[in-house]
């Protein structure tokens, strides 16, 4: 059941009177605001659900990285904390993630950029 026989169906429930010219009146200007009520807000959703799984990517690839050095007793510098946790470049995070597996020292995560 789509939005307008879901109305309808309300709108024949009221009957007459005040309530059902107020129903009529509301779902005039009704805009639904929910994911599949019309292209546009469903298109903004998905995107809006493919930046945050994006964004869960780039925070689990940042702990991991952080993780491994902390484990492998490489001291972690606040400034490097914080450049890891900024970072929301996958390739870039991949790429101090394979350096963490073998840095002396955290810093060396960012050679050569």
């Amino acid at each position: 059941m789509d939005r307008v026989d879901w109305a309808e169906i309300v709108e024949i429930g009221l009957g007459e009177g005040p309530g059902r010219d107020y129903w009529r009146n509301l779902m005039a200007t009704y805009t639904p605001n929910f994911p599949g009520s019309n292209s546009i807000v469903e298109e903004s959703w998905l995107e809006g659900r493919a930046k945050g799984k994006a964004e869960g990517k780039a925070e689990g690839k940042a702990e991991t990285i952080l993780h491994i050095l902390e484990v492998r007793g490489v001291e972690v510098p606040e400034t490097v904390r914080e450049r890891v946790t900024a970072c929301t470049d996958l390739d870039v995070l991949r790429t101090w993630l394979d350096r963490s597996l073998s840095a002396e020292r955290a810093e060396e995560l960012f050679a050569e950029e």
